[in-house]
C-alpha cells in the first residue's frame, strides 16, 4: 500500500530510476559483507551517514542561465533533456551506462525526464558552503539551489566522492538517504572499469578510521576534500542523486548565488523577485558578504 505523507510525497512509490535499485544494492552489499572486517566498519559508516544526512542540506549547483528555464518550465531539467548541441547535453550514452551501473535500471526504459539529477550534501550555513565549496563554481555553477529535504529524502541517493571520476561508479553503489547501507564508498568492482584500480575495502576502513579518530565529524563533512587528501582518490564532496521531478514550487527551499562573471548580477537581479514571489528566498552574495568578521 502506498502511504501519502504530510508533505504530499508517495513514500513507498519510488521514481522509475529507482525501481530496481534495492535488489541491485542488496547484491553488492552481500558481496561487501564477505570482505574481511567490513561488518566491523560498516556500522560506523552507516551511523555517520545518518547523522550528516540529518544535519546537512540537499543542494545542487547550476549556472545563472538555468534560472530562466526553471521559472518557465516549473521544474528542473536534467542533462538528458538538453540538446546534444549544448556541451552539458553531450555524453548521453555515458550517462545511460552510468544509470545502469549505479542504479540497476535499464536506461532504455526511461524517458529523458526520468533520469536522475546530480547534487551534493553540504552544510546549512550558506556562507560557509560558498567559501569551502568555491571550487565547484566553475565546474557546476555559482547558483546553489537548496532542496526541501523532507520532500527529497525518500528519493535521493548518496555516495562518497564523484561517482563519474575514473570509473568510480563501477566500484560503488549509492545508498538511499532514507535507508542507509554502506555500499557508497569505492571498493570491490561490480561492473566493468578500466581506469579505477581498487580491490578490497581499504577506503571503507580509511573513512571509518577518520570518523573514529574525530578527524571527520558531523560538523566538518563539508571539508571532506581536505580531510581525505591523503587518500587515493580525494573525495571532492559527498555526491547526491535526485530521482523524480524537482518541482519549482514544491521542492525548492532557497537559492543562493554569487556573482562570478560579467552579466551575472543582471541575470540574478532579474530572477530574484520572480522566485521571491513564489515564496523562495533568493540571496545574491557580494564580495563584502565574505569578508572575515573581526
Amino acid at each position: 500500500m502506498t502511504h501519502i505523507t504530510s508533505d504530499g510525497n508517495r513514500k513507498n512509490s519510488l521514481p522509475k530510476s529507482l525501481a530496481r535499485f534495492d535488489l541491485h544494492q542488496q547484491r553488492y552489499y552481500k558481496k561487501l559483507q564477505s570482505q574481511p572486517l567490513f561488518n566491523m566498519v560498516s556500522p560506523v559508516i552507516e551511523e555517520y551517514i545518518r547523522k550528516i544526512v540529518d544535519k546537512g542540506a540537499f543542494c545542487l549547483r547550476v549556472q545563472p542561465d538555468v534560472l530562466e528555464n526553471l521559472l518557465k518550465d516549473g521544474r528542473l531539467r536534467n542533462k538528458m533533456e538538453l540538446s546534444d548541441d549544448v556541451y552539458k547535453g553531450q555524453n548521453k550514452d555515458t550517462r545511460k551506462k552510468v544509470t545502469q551501473i549505479l542504479f540497476g535500471q535499464d536506461p532504455e526504459t526511461l524517458h529523458p525526464s526520468e533520469f536522475h539529477k546530480y547534487g551534493y550534501l553540504t552544510c546549512t550555513d550558506m556562507r560557509r558552503e560558498m567559501l569551502f565549496n568555491y571550487g565547484l563554481v566553475f565546474q557546476y555553477g555559482n547558483v546553489v539551489i537548496t532542496l526541501r529535504k523532507e520532500r527529497m529524502i525518500h528519493r535521493t541517493t548518496l555516495c562518497f566522492g564523484d561517482s563519474l571520476n575514473f570509473g568510480a561508479c563501477a566500484h560503488l553503489i549509492p545508498t538511499r538517504t532514507d535507508k542507509i547501507k554502506a555500499t557508497c564508498i569505492p571498493g570491490p568492482k561490480h561492473a566493468e572499469s578500466r581506469l579505477f584500480n581498487m580491490e578490497g575495502i581499504g577506503l571503507y576502513m580509511f573513512i571509518a578510521n577518520k570518523i573514529l579518530s574525530n578527524a571527520l565529524t558531523v560538523d566538518n563533512f563539508v571539508e571532506i576534500e581536505e580531510i581525505t587528501k591523503d587518500a587515493p582518490p580525494v573525495f571532492q564532496f559527498i555526491e547526491l542523486h535526485y530521482h523524480g521531478r524537482i518541482d519549482l514550487a514544491k521542492d525548492i527551499e532557497r537559492i543562493d548565488a554569487s556573482v562570478e562573471r560579467d552579466g551575472d548580477l543582471e541575470k540574478l537581479e532579474r530572477a530574484k523577485p520572480q522566485f521571491e514571489a513564489l515564496g523562495i528566498p533568493f540571496k545574491i552574495w557580494k564580495d563584502e558578504d565574505f569578508h572575515l568578521w573581526t
